[in-house]
């Protein structure tokens, strides 16, 4: 809300001082790289988020025959700490 009462005031007062000027406001569109970015980011989040609810059962699939050292020391011991630690 805070960002819509600034463009109004900032329209108004180009309004104000320019009398025949159109202000239309929009969003910026991101550049390609930085959508692609964004959507593969968000696909390793969710993918680490996956193995950490589906626990060793996702290195079974991926066909280990047993966790890396890593999961079983870092995430299957701590699973309430692993889900906010992956969105940082």
């Amino acid at each position: 809300m805070l960002c819509r009462g600034a463009y109004a005031q900032v329209a108004q007062l180009l309004q104000q001082e320019y009398p025949g000027i159109s202000v239309v406001g929009s969003t910026y569109p991101p550049t390609t790289l930085r959508m692609l970015a964004s959507r593969v980011l968000g696909g390793v989040q969710m993918g680490l988020l996956a193995s950490v609810f589906m626990g060793d059962k996702i290195f079974e699939m991926l066909g280990y025959a047993q966790p890396p050292a890593w999961f079983t020391q870092n995430v299957a011991s701590n699973k309430v700490g692993a889900p906010p630690a992956d969105s940082w």
